[in-house]
């Protein structure tokens, strides 16, 4: 091999290894700014055609609906239960004056029905736990000496926020708030940072933290079908938003 085929073979390789360090830096940064993009997710085929076919009838209020009905909590007749992804994590109950939201409320939806109880349910009294200071987070050595059994999560308005925190049933609980995540939720609340969660958004990324910095194992996507409707509902408000999909935009609910 002549000394400039040598030197041209390692060009070519010094110029590869840039392409696949800008693509990999791109990736990160597509990554970065939509964190919905890469999640492990079941198949959302199903859908896919219920948006095709349009609204369905729910089989218990009979309401028109699309994908799910937002008052029962439950698919809709062209969307099989049995074709939706099933996560037992979590039950929410709502603050006595919160308001329905139908983008959200079903995002948990039957997918942790297994094992839920109901809301007039004699639930067990909590048990009392450290109130976390602002110096301490995940990785607390004491926190990690206290395996949590039951987790809170206020589902509210953010001007109702500090009236349940607030809430004297709630005072000497362990409380966490998260404030590295950006939200993905496409109804932005004006005055607010882009820091404040929706429930999903809340209740799937403490699970991963939890996951992985208090447990210190791998995480390989258990909770991704928690942002199963989330996620594809997020993709399509971002293509009506995009012109000239004008099919994309005709989404009603």
């Amino acid at each position: 091999m002549s000394l400039n085929t040598h030197i041209f073979l390692k060009e070519r390789e010094e110029e590869n290894s840039k392409f696949v360090e800008i693509q990999q830096s791109q990736t990160t940064s597509i990554a970065a700014e939509d964190p919905l993009q890469n999640l492990c997710l079941a198949s959302q085929e199903v859908l896919q055609k219920a948006q095709q076919n349009g609204r369905s009838k729910c089989l218990k209020c009979g309401g028109s609906r699309m994908f799910y009905c937002y008052t029962c909590y439950v698919p809709v007749e062209n969307v099989p239960t049995e074709q939706i992804p099933h996560v037992k994590v979590a039950l929410v109950f709502p603050g006595p004056r919160s308001v329905s939201v139908k983008d959200i409320s079903f995002h948990l939806q039957k997918r942790i029905e297994n094992g839920v109880r109901s809301r007039n349910d004699d639930l067990d009294k909590p048990s009392i736990k450290r109130k976390k200071t602002e110096e301490q987070d995940l990785n607390d050595n004491k926190c990690k000496e206290t395996p949590l059994k039951k987790i809170v999560f206020i589902d509210s308005t953010w001007n109702q926020t500090n009236k349940i925190f607030s809430d004297e049933r709630l005072q000497g609980l362990l409380q966490v708030e998260l404030k590295t995540r950006k939200t993905c939720f496409w109804r932005h609340q004006k005055g607010k940072p882009d820091t404040f969660l929706s429930t999903i958004e809340a209740i799937y990324y403490f699970l991963v933290d939890y996951h992985t910095d208090v447990l210190k194992e791998k995480y390989k996507g258990q909770y991704d079908n928690l942002l199963f409707f989330y996620s594809f509902m997020h993709q399509l408000i971002k293509n009506a938003k995009s012109p000239g999909d004008k099919e994309t935009r005709k989404i009603t609910h």
